[in-house]
């Protein structure tokens, strides 16, 4: 085991060591915020450390003594003093006092004054509540003209996307019929080429044989009867 080792504060250590009363409150339990009775701080050189006579640390010290109570002459002189300044506090007050007497026909004056400028204001405050009054009410009518406008707007804009949806109805309807017409076309060209191919099958049966004429001419006959008359 070795042993712990602690340095003695040096000379110029020292003169940083405080100097004032110790504060350290004593563990008592029958006494309770005891302070320690040392009134300056006193080395204990017997002691490694920085340690008092009283056996406290340093750092329960204060760092300077406390200053000295005064004497009775530097107590008679404070006395005067305070008298003189009592004196002069009250000279001030009392021409203070007397100012305002003389002076109040003026601070009725500004009172007045005063009085005139709250009713100005006020009178100003009121004109320009009934300015942003008026300027209110042609947001609010503005407003409203607008919204019926909007309202109309979008009526016309329903009223053409009824139109547009009606159009478009119709043409589909027109496309069916097309289709329709197309379809119908389409077996009528088949049934006409079914007829054409039925009746040269039919020609291709039918022999080939020469045509009398059942009758002359009419000229030819009319000129033998001129002869026979």
């Amino acid at each position: 085991m070795y042993g712990v080792t602690t340095r003695r504060p040096s000379s110029s250590q020292e003169t940083r060591l405080p100097h004032g009363e110790c504060r350290f409150i004593l563990l008592h339990p029958e006494i309770s915020g005891q302070r320690c009775s040392c009134q300056g701080f006193w080395l204990n050189k017997a002691v490694l450390g920085s340690s008092c006579e009283c056996g406290h640390q340093a750092c329960y010290h204060e760092p300077t003594q406390p200053q000295e109570a005064l004497n009775r002459d530097q107590y008679d002189v404070l006395l005067s003093r305070v008298a003189h300044l009592e004196k002069q506090l009250s000279r001030t007050g009392a021409s203070r006092e007397e100012g305002t007497t003389s002076e109040g026909g003026d601070i009725k004056v500004v009172e007045e004054q005063l009085d005139r400028e709250k009713s100005d204001r006020e009178d100003d405050v009121r004109r320009v509540y009934r300015t942003f009054q008026g300027i209110y009410e042609q947001l609010s009518m503005s407003q409203k003209a607008t919204f019926h406008r909007m309202l109309e707007q979008d009526d016309k804009i329903e009223g053409m996307v009824d139109k547009v949806t009606e159009c478009s109805e119709e043409l589909q309807t027109i496309r069916e019929r097309f289709a329709q017409v197309d379809e119908v076309s389409m077996a009528l060209e088949d049934r006409l080429d079914e007829m054409s191919e039925a009746l040269e099958r039919a020609e291709s049966t039918i022999p080939h044989t020469k045509r009398r004429d059942p009758s002359p001419p009419r000229r030819e006959a009319v000129n033998e009867g001129n002869r026979a008359v």
